[in-house]
């Protein structure tokens, strides 16, 4: 496990990753619906999922090893011109996120292993309205925190 709280891999990266082993989005290579990009909007097509990283919430420090204890911030943007859909598809990230994950969860990104030991909903979804009013795609965003380890070094 490591101590310093760093992880190899962006946050924002093992969420994306996680929501298409979830079955929540796909990878973007035109097979199916609701592909998942990190920090990038495409312009095409209007049904997309985009995860960023937010700013990380400071929960403490471990006296026995120093670790400052962070859990990372992530935020999910659902974009679609149809309302309804757009609704129903970050509520249903929200719930499944939030209720229907067993933690912890041992989960792989690349070669590297994570222990998620919760997701936290900070906010969400919220409505923000449409991209640009010309384009009438709506947006939601879902904000979350993650609350994870690098197991540095673990083998399954």
């Amino acid at each position: 496990m490591s101590d310093t709280g760093q992880l190899p891999d962006s946050p924002a990266k093992i969420m994306l990753d996680l929501l298409i082993d979830r079955g929540l989005g796909n990878a973007h290579n035109g097979v199916g619906g609701w592909p998942v990009y990190r920090v990038n909007k495409p312009q095409s097509p209007d049904a997309v999922i985009i995860v960023q990283n937010t700013a990380a919430v400071q929960q403490g420090k471990i006296q026995t090893s120093g670790r400052v204890v962070s859990k990372k911030g992530i935020q999910i943007t659902v974009r679609d011109n149809d309302y309804q859909e757009v609704y129903g598809k970050v509520e249903s990230i929200a719930t499944d996120l939030a209720e229907d994950i067993s933690f912890p969860l041992i989960f792989q990104v690349g070669s590297n292993y994570y222990n998620i030991t919760g997701i936290t909903r900070s906010s969400g979804p919220n409505d923000i309205g449409t991209e640009v009013e010309a384009s009438q795609r709506y947006l939601f965003t879902l904000n979350l925190l993650l609350s994870i380890v690098w197991l540095e070094g673990y083998t399954p």
